[in-house]
This record gives structure tokens, sequence and C-alpha cells, in this order.
């Protein structure tokens, strides 16, 4: 599943808002962003951004970030925070394998990880296996 990641200044790249900012469309047609949020896969504002956007929607005045609640369900915001925690770990998965890469004499000099038999397995092997299961 490819996440679709929203900050405040992520523009759109579809759609009717298509080079539009998130935080204009939020302000000014909150309910395509919740559209977006029930029916686009992967779709994710971070929930610290979700929260920004409210805080300030508030202090410019648009009235119904007041009453956001009525509008965003529990189980919607639950779900969006839900996809940002399995973005989140992704990342920390990939950035510690690159790490791992990085700093492992098997992959520098033989282009993969040990197989624990006094051999080594290189990114194809790995690849096709994950493919199989």
């Amino acid at each position: 599943m490819k996440e679709c990641i929203y900050y405040q200044e992520t523009e759109f790249d579809f759609g009717q808002f298509k080079d539009k900012a998130l935080e204009e469309i939020f302000y000014t047609n909150f309910s395509y962003v919740k559209w977006c949020m029930e029916t686009i896969n992967g779709f994710c504002i971070p929930p610290v951004v979700f929260d920004n956007l409210i805080k300030e929607g508030q202090k410019k005045g648009v009235m119904w970030t007041l009453f956001y609640k009525i509008f965003f369900s529990k189980e919607l915001l639950e779900n969006n925070k839900q996809r940002w925690d399995r973005y989140c770990e992704w990342e920390e998965i990939k950035d510690r394998r690159d790490s791992e890469r990085e700093n492992s004499d098997s992959y520098n000099k033989y282009g993969g990880p040990s197989d624990g038999y006094g051999g080594y397995l290189d990114d194809k092997f790995i690849n096709d296996a994950g493919r199989k299961s």
C-alpha cells in the first residue's frame, strides 16, 4: 500500500483541487479532505498536522473548526492515526535496514547479509524470497 502523507503545504496532485495545498482545502472545503480520508487508500494527515490545522483554523475564526468532532468522527481520526503509525514503523524499518547496510562488511564486500552458513545472501535472492512468502 502506498501511503499518501499530506502536510499543510502538500499540494494535491489529483481531483478538483489539484495544485492546491492541504491547508487551503482544509479551511475552504473540509468535506473534500474528509472524503479523501474516508475513500483514498493510504491517504494520511499526520495527527500533529491535523491538530495544528484545527488550532490555526480556530485562531483564524474558521467556524467549523470549533465543531470539528462533529464532522470528523472519532473512528475516522483513529484510522488516520493508525495509517500514520504504520507509515512511521515502515520508515523506521527502512532507516534501520539502510543503516545496517551502510555499516555491514557483508553488504560492502559481498552485496548481502550473511546467510548464517558462511555464505552471503544478495539483494536479488532476498527480494525473490520475499515475493514467494
